[in-house]
């Protein structure tokens, strides 16, 4: 679930210096690195692809039982706890 948190909070801004230019690829913090697809360099031209963001949220919904057949599923007394967590980490 970790690295469905870092897909679903992932922050394109935090890719770039406040300059505006790219932050390398071994500066980036292992949260925003779990998020990328891929990235390539190819005649000065950089292609950053992340993972699907809504997969990763549909992922963590119905880990959480969130979608109502999930919840139909688990019976009339669902009770849900949400922890949030810092992605960071």
């Amino acid at each position: 679930m970790r690295e469905v948190a870092c897909i679903a909070y992932a922050d394109l801004c935090r890719l770039f210096r406040a300059d505006g230019s790219l932050i390398p690829v071994h500066e980036l913090g292992e949260d925003i690195r779990a998020a990328v697809a891929s990235y390539e360099t190819e005649g000065g031209r950089t292609k950053i692809k992340f993972w699907n963001k809504i997969d990763a949220l549909d992922k963590a919904m119905r880990h959480l039982a969130l979608f109502e057949l999930d919840n139909r599923q688990q019976g009339k007394n669902l009770a849900i706890q949400i922890n949030l967590v810092d992605a960071k980490r």
